[in-house]
């Protein structure tokens, strides 16, 4: 696995993203959304947002602003928390691991309590849901007594939490030799001061004014509460949330200020070497039109117009014409990757929706809007894509009726898309087409195949206080799609 980026979460900012969750206590649990395999949404009423994700390298924990695109709610933790009130928010002395305690009554009037534990700790990140005497209801990921010897996580075993991290940049005096060796590699100790005694200082500074920011150093992005000395501020922002959804948006943006993250770099290597897709028809045609001298001697060398040659020799028992086919089928390859690179290094670029290529069985839009588009399915059926988050929550709470059909691409942010059927029975053809709609309206577009989920919309749930553009199936079936 490649370096990030950016320096990664780290207890620090585990400490100073609790501080804020602190404003979110009392607010009563809406869903716990899943938006894909390692990133889960706690919805909180007011439209209050939690992510956590335990992606491998983009580990993390933070409030959200918006939550775009489809999220399907977690039923066994959904159940254990839906309604309860978030009440304590605590993090074990100098660790990367959140607890977020939630409160409240049962039916018969029994309270209730349940904690949720954040562990944010590379490719070993872990959600976990725990009941009474530390029980576990539930966990993002299994792991059974022969995949870890340290410590199993499964649904009904008691929970024990992880081992210690052997040095703490929120705590200095843990192990004060291994500080000093690791510190300098996850953060900015002005050259000549001791890492112990800079970091005592600064967390006292930055916990009675805090200053967050997005920075800056040795060529990577770093999220600080507070300045350091010599490490260049990027842009101050409103909270460490927001400087964490900012420092995402730049690693994934090929157009951030800065050098292009590695991701960037190799797209567009890869977008000039596959540009040379004419290339090879121009080999096809020299092949065809030098036939008789191909057959003579089973080999050629071509000159191109760019000044560069090509020799191709004929294969035993084939003929000229399907060597051509063969660089023409080269051709038409080379092209695809092409279009499916160029069309991914615009998805990075857009911090929103992505520009969404044309279908290519589709009709042109049938009418225009601001907010969305009109596409003629195969049977004739109306199909409506949101342009935005706007657009998705018009079509979908404004336009759709309850039997008509939603569709979204699976674990993307991408566009709403609904069949209006009218009650009527779709085809098969038609669910296709929609699907593929969904697909190229998203961020998998540039992949060429993925997941689409869809129901009626009479199985859309929004939660109450939520950002534009967020549903919750509760029923859904899935198509595998291929542009």
């Amino acid at each position: 696995m490649s370096t990030p980026d950016f320096v990664p979460f780290s207890e620090l900012d585990t400490l100073f993203i609790a501080r804020e969750l602190q404003n979110l206590r009392g607010r009563r649990v809406e869903a716990l959304v899943r938006l894909t395999d390692t990133e889960l949404v706690l919805l909180l009423e007011g439209g209050s947002a939690v992510l956590i994700s335990t992606h491998p390298q983009r580990y993390r924990v933070h409030q959200i602003t918006q939550v775009q695109g489809l999220g399907s709610p977690i039923a066994a933790g959904e159940s254990h928390l839906k309604g309860l009130r978030l009440h304590r928010i605590a993090v074990p002395r100098g660790e990367r691991m959140l607890l977020l305690e939630f409160v409240g009554t049962s039916r018969l009037g029994e309270p209730i309590s349940r904690v949720l534990a954040v562990e944010l700790m590379g490719k070993h990140s872990q959600v976990v849901l725990l009941g009474p005497d530390r029980r576990i209801l539930w966990t993002l990921k299994t792991v059974t007594p022969q995949q870890s010897r340290v410590r199993s996580l499964q649904a009904g075993g008691t929970y024990q939490p992880p081992p210690a991290k052997p040095w703490s940049l929120t705590d200095p005096q843990r192990n004060p030799e291994a500080l000093r060796h690791h510190a300098p590699r996850v953060f900015p100790v002005p050259s000549g001061e001791d890492p112990v005694a800079f970091l005592g200082t600064y967390l006292q500074a930055a916990l009675r004014a805090p200053q967050p920011g997005l920075y800056r150093w040795q060529g990577r992005w770093m999220v600080l509460p507070h300045p350091v000395p010599g490490v260049s501020l990027h842009q101050a922002t409103p909270s460490h949330s927001a400087a964490w959804e900012l420092l995402i948006h730049q690693v994934q943006a090929p157009g951030a200020p800065g050098e292009p993250s590695r991701v960037v770099q190799r797209l567009r290597q890869e977008l000039t070497r596959l540009a040379q897709y004419e290339r090879w028809n121009q080999v096809a045609e020299a092949i065809l039109l030098r036939r008789s001298e191909l057959l003579q001697t089973g080999t050629l060398r071509i000159a191109l117009p760019d000044g560069t040659e090509e020799t191709v020799t004929l294969e035993p028992g084939e003929t000229p014409e399907g060597l051509a086919a063969r660089y023409r089928e080269q051709a038409a390859r080379w092209r695809r990757g092409y279009e499916k690179v160029r069309q991914r290094l615009q998805v990075l670029a857009s911090s929103t929706t992505p520009p969404s290529p044309e279908p290519r069985t589709s009709e042109a839009p049938a009418s225009s809007s601001p907010r969305y588009h009109v596409y003629r399915s195969p049977s004739g059926f109306p199909v409506y894509v949101g342009k935005n988050a706007r657009g998705n929550e018009e079509i979908t709470f404004h336009r759709a009726s309850p039997d008509d059909y939603f569709f979204h691409a699976r674990g993307v942010p991408g566009a709403h898309v609904i069949l209006k059927t009218g009650k009527q029975r779709p085809s098969e053809a038609d669910l296709v087409f929609a699907a593929r709609l969904a697909l190229q309206h998203s961020r998998a577009a540039a992949d060429g195949k993925g997941e689409v989920a869809y129901t009626q919309v009479k199985y859309l749930r929004k939660p109450r206080g939520a950002a534009p553009g967020l549903v919750i199936l509760t029923r859904e079936r899935v198509l595998q799609v291929r542009l």
